[in-house]
């Protein structure tokens, strides 16, 4: 049997946006390297727990997810999720088994 396309009803979940960059929200690392060294160097050594100040950490978006998380495995059909890098990045690791500490290191295609 042929089954038809169901138009599926789009929800907006504000914890599913991306990583809050606080101070250097709208930059990108190479600016916020060239405007804050020590930051973008403490950054690279602890992409897992580095806070960007007045912003958020991977274990802030990790606390933000568990709510969505535990609706989403309750879905019995077909799901899709459209979010950004940091956020797929820890979905991804917690579906696929991975460990959280290895999510930021975790390859997702833009677009």
């Amino acid at each position: 049997s042929v089954q038809s396309w169901q138009q599926m009803s789009p929800r907006v979940y504000r914890n599913l946006d991306e990583i809050f960059a606080g101070e250097y929200e709208g930059m990108t690392y190479e600016e916020i390297k060239a405007r804050a060294p020590d930051e973008a160097s403490l950054r690279s050594m602890d992409k897992i727990g580095y806070r960007y100040p007045r912003g958020e950490s991977y274990f802030d978006i990790i606390s933000r997810l568990d709510p969505l998380v535990h609706e989403i495995e309750s879905y019995k059909e077909t799901l899709m999720l459209v979010s950004h890098q940091a956020v797929l990045r820890l979905l991804y690791s917690y579906l696929m088994s991975k460990p959280r500490t290895s999510a930021p290191k975790i390859e997702i295609p833009l677009h």
